[in-house]
C-alpha cells in the first residue's frame, strides 16, 4: 500500500472508531436500520493456511481460500487474532459470551455454559432479531448450552454420521428396554448391537462431510422473508477438522503428484503418522508424508471455502451484502509437529491459537483495512453487539469499533486444562487420582508469557487416607509454577524462552498479566454439568476426545481456580486447597 493511501485509511479508521467506541460501555443508539449479522466459525483453521494471511500452497502456488481472501479485501482483517483456547468447546463459549475461560469456566468435556452468562444469540433475540444457527461438530451440541437464544438451532451432519447417530439412539433405547426386561439373551444381543452402533458413529465422525449442508441451511434462512426483522445467522463449518477427507477433486488439486499410500484416516491415532508415548508423541511420518497431510488440510480448507462462497454469493444476489455484518473466524488451529505433536488441545503455541478474524460491514469498516496489534476472540461478541446498537458493558472485550477508536483491547489470554488418570498405588483394586495440568498464556505486543501448573487431584476412586496425602502433595505442586516468556519477533517459532523478567518490557507484561488475572478471577462463573447423549459422546470419542474424563469425571469449576502468576510461595500455601479469587496481586 502506498503511504498516501495508508495514511488516508488510518484517518478513516480513526474517525469510524471514535464515532462508535466512545460510549461502548453504555447503551448505544440503535441504528436506524439494525444490520443483519452472519457469524461463521471454521473448525481447526489456523491463520497461516489462508491466502489472506499470506499463504500459498506448496504444490499449486495458489491460495486455498479465494472466497475468504476476497472478503478480507472487502473489509477488515485482524492480523494477530488469538483464540482463547486450543479446542472447540471453550473457544466457542468465548466467542458467544465475550469472556475467556477463566471467566466463563467451561474448560472440560463435562462443563456447560453457566445460565447467568448471556450469549450473543440471547441478547440479539431480545432485541428483535430472527436467530438461527447450524453446526456440524459435536461440541456445538445444545447440551453444552449453545442453543440458547436461537429460534432454530440444528445439527447438519453428513448422511453417514447422521444415520449412524440415529441408529445409536435406537440401539440405546433397545438396550435400556433389554435391561428392564432382565433376560440375558436379549441383553447380550442388545449390548452387541449397541457396541456396533457406537463403533459406526466413531468411524463416521472421522470422515463426515458437512460443509455443503451447513451452507444449504444458511442459504435457506437467507431466502426467508425478513418481515421487518434483521437476522442473526450462525454457521459452524467442521470439515477442516481432522480427519482430512476432502472431496477427491480438491485432494488431487493440492498435491497432484503424490504417489504414496498415506492419507489422513484415523489421523490422531494413525501409527504411520505418530506413536503416542507418555507426555507426548513420537513422529513417524517423513517430511514428504507430512507435506501431503498439510496438502489434504489445505484441500479441506478449500472445500469449505467454496461452500462459504455460496453463502456470500446468496447474500449479494439478495441485495443484503451492504447491510450485513459478516464475521469469519476459527476456534483454534492444528499442529503439524511444530512442537512435537499433531492436532490440537495440547498447547497454546501460535499454530494452535492464532486464528483468522475477518470482518466485512461496508458501513463501518473500509475495504482493505487492518488491525496489526494482538487481539483476542473475546472481541467478537462486543463487536456484534455494538453493531446492533445494544449494551456491551460487563464483557471482557471492548469491540473492534472501540479499538479502532483508540481504546485498548481486552487481554489476550489463553488457557487449556488437561486431565489424565494417574496410578497412585499398586494395590488390588488399584488406586488412582487425576493429574491436572493448566497451561496459560498472555500476550502483550511482541511479548508472550507461558505459565504451567500441574497437580494431583483425588477422584471418587481415591481412598480417604490417600486423599489426605494427595491434598498435601497438591499444595506443594500448586506452589511450583513454570513461568516463561518469549519475544515473538525474535523467536517466531516460540522455541527460545526466558525465565527471568529482568527488563521493563517483560516485567510490565507480567504485571499486566497479574492484574488481568485478578480481574478475571473476580468475575469467574462455575460451569454447569452437562449431560450429553450417547450418540454425541461416541462422535467425540471417535475424534479422540473424552476418554480420560469418561473414566475419572470432569472436575468441578472451582477445582480449577488458581492464583495470579508469580505470587510468593507463602501466599500460595495460605490458600489451603482452594485458591480464593480475593488474593491481591503482588
Amino acid at each position: 500500500m502506498n503511504p498516501a493511501r495508508k495514511d488516508a485509511l488510518l484517518v478513516s479508521l480513526m474517525g469510524i472508531g471514535l464515532g462508535l467506541g466512545a460510549c461502548s460501555e453504555e447503551r448505544e443508539t440503535r441504528p436506524l436500520e439494525a444490520p443483519n449479522i452472519l457469524l461463521i466459525t471454521l473448525d481447526s483453521v489456523r491463520a497461516d493456511v489462508l491466502g489472506a494471511y499470506g499463504h500459498r500452497s506448496r504444490f499449486r502456488d495458489a491460495s486455498p481460500s479465494p472466497r475468504i481472501d476476497q472478503l478480507a479485501r472487502e473489509g477488515l482483517l485482524i492480523e494477530q487474532a488469538h483464540a482463547t483456547s486450543s479446542w472447540t468447546l471453550p473457544s466457542h463459549v468465548s466467542i458467544f459470551t465475550g469472556h475467556p475461560e477463566l471467566v466463563h469456566g467451561v474448560e472440560q468435556d463435562g462443563h456447560e455454559i453457566h445460565a447467568s452468562l448471556p450469549l450473543i444469540s440471547e441478547t440479539l433475540k431480545a432485541e428483535g432479531y430472527r436467530t438461527a444457527g447450524f453446526y456440524s461438530g459435536p461440541y456445538l451440541d445444545p447440551a453444552f448450552g449453545f442453543g440458547r437464544g436461537f429460534d432454530t438451532y440444528e445439527a447438519r451432519y453428513g448422511d453417514d454420521l447422521r444415520f449412524a447417530m440415529e441408529d445409536l439412539r435406537r440401539s440405546q433405547a433397545a438396550l435400556d428396554e433389554a435391561e428392564k426386561r432382565g433376560k440375558k439373551g436379549e441383553l447380550y444381543t442388545a449390548l452387541a448391537s449397541h457396541a456396533r452402533a457406537q463403533q459406526a458413529v466413531e468411524t463416521a465422525s472421522h470422515r463426515d462431510r458437512s460443509s455443503e449442508l451447513v451452507a444449504d441451511a444458511l442459504i435457506e434462512e437467507l431466502n426467508k422473508p425478513a418481515r421487518g426483522r434483521p437476522f442473526f445467522l450462525f454457521g459452524h463449518f467442521f470439515d477442516p477438522h481432522y480427519d482430512y477427507a476432502p472431496p477427491e477433486e480438491f485432494a488431487r488439486t493440492f498435491d497432484p503428484d503424490y504417489s504414496g499410500d498415506l492419507d489422513a484416516t484415523d489421523f490422531i491415532r494413525n501409527p504411520a503418522i505418530s506413536h503416542i508415548r507418555p507426555g507426548g508423541r513420537t513422529r513417524v511420518v517423513d517430511e514428504r508424508g507430512l507435506q501431503h497431510l498439510w496438502a489434504l488440510y489445505e484441500a479441506e480448507v478449500a472445500w469449505t471455502d467454496s461452500q462459504i462462497g455460496r453463502v456470500l454469493d446468496r447474500l449479494e444476489k439478495l441485495g443484503l451484502a451492504e447491510d450485513t455484518l459478516v464475521i469469519i473466524t476459527s476456534d483454534h488451529g492444528d499442529e503439524f509437529f511444530e512442537h512435537g505433536s499433531i492436532g490440537h488441545r495440547s498447547t497454546l503455541y501460535e499454530e494452535l491459537v492464532r486464528v483468522p478474524l475477518i470482518v466485512r460491514y461496508p458501513r463501518a469498516f473500509p475495504p482493505g483495512s487492518r488491525i496489526e496489534q494482538p487481539l483476542s476472540s473475546i472481541e467478537i461478541a462486543p463487536t456484534i453487539l455494538l453493531a446492533a446498537g445494544t449494551r456491551v458493558s460487563g464483557l471482557s472485550g471492548v469491540g473492534l469499533q472501540a479499538i479502532l477508536g483508540g481504546r485498548s483491547p481486552g487481554p489476550v489470554f489463553g488457557r487449556i486444562v488437561t486431565t489424565q488418570e494417574t496410578p497412585l498405588a499398586v494395590v488390588d483394586p488399584p488406586l488412582s487420582g487425576a493429574r491436572t495440568r493448566v497451561l496459560e498464556s498472555f500476550r502483550k505486543g511482541r511479548i508472550k508469557i507461558f505459565r504451567e501448573i500441574s497437580w494431583i487431584q483425588p477422584t471418587e476412586k481415591t481412598s480417604d487416607k490417600l486423599t489426605i496425602v494427595i491434598d498435601d502433595l497438591r499444595l506443594d505442586m500448586l506452589a511450583n509454577e513454570a513461568l516463561n516468556w518469549t519475544l515473538l519477533d525474535a523467536s517466531p517459532d516460540e522455541k527460545k524462552l526466558w525465565q527471568e523478567f529482568e527488563h521493563e518490557e517483560e516485567a510490565q507484561a507480567l504485571e499486566d498479566f497479574r492484574r488481568a488475572y485478578q480481574t478475571f478471577l473476580g468475575q469467574r462463573r462455575s460451569p454447569g454439568r452437562v449431560a450429553v447423549t450417547g450418540d454425541v459422546l461416541s462422535a467425540l470419542s471417535g475424534l479422540g476426545y473424552v476418554e480420560q474424563e469418561a473414566r475419572i469425571g470432569a472436575l468441578e469449576g472451582d477445582d480449577l481456580v488458581l492464583y495470579p502468576p508469580k505470587l510468593p510461595p507463602e501466599e500460595i500455601r495460605l490458600r489451603k486447597s482452594k485458591i480464593a479469587p480475593d488474593v491481591p496481586p503482588y
